[in-house]
């Protein structure tokens, strides 16, 4: 279910609206407004230089804490941002605080079934693109409903509920 709402609130929701929102609202030419979007990839690769050294400090739980709770304030900043340069900025926190979040999900799927763990992560997986799929229809519904601002925003809310609620299945992990 983590996954599922994953991908239903990022992969499928917020992300991939990004590029538009830069376009309709701050009224970048496509191949700016997708230079803006990958920033989102040096987020992740910030994340690949500092996961070790991150999960040493912080520990599983804390970092995916820190990194959902992060992640959402982001979208909030986001939503509310007055200049694309600021959308810019926290394309590349997205990508950072995204992996926080996410890598934890992700490498948790892997211990669910020890005996059977490419099935875990089949699993993971199905659930994510699935949550992508139904992201998708949804936030370009929302968005029809309340504008950039206003999806944004809820995907930024409905993410502290997801990590508040991921943080609560695995508090009683003794990797925390």
């Amino acid at each position: 279910m983590a996954a599922f709402l994953d991908g239903l609130l990022l992969f499928g929701g917020a992300f991939p609206f990004i590029g538009s929102y830069l376009i309709q609202d701050f009224h970048l030419e496509p191949w700016q407004a997708g230079l803006v979007v990958a920033g989102f990839g040096l987020g992740a690769l910030a994340y690949t230089r500092a996961a070790r050294r991150l999960l040493g400090r912080f520990g599983e739980t804390r970092l995916m804490l820190g990194g959902g709770l992060l992640l959402s304030a982001a979208l909030a900043v986001l939503a509310l941002a007055p200049s694309w340069p600021l959308v810019a900025a926290m394309q590349a926190l997205l990508g950072l605080f995204f992996f926080s979040f996410h890598g934890v999900l992700q490498a948790r799927s892997t211990e669910a079934l020890p005996e059977a763990r490419a099935t875990a992560v089949s699993a993971f997986a199905m659930a994510l693109f699935l949550g992508q799929g139904v992201g998708s229809v949804c936030f370009g519904a929302l968005l029809a409903r309340s504008g950039y601002t206003g999806a944004f925003l809820l995907a930024a809310i409905a993410m502290v509920g997801l990590t508040l609620w991921c943080r609560a299945a695995l508090g009683g992990s003794a990797r925390n």
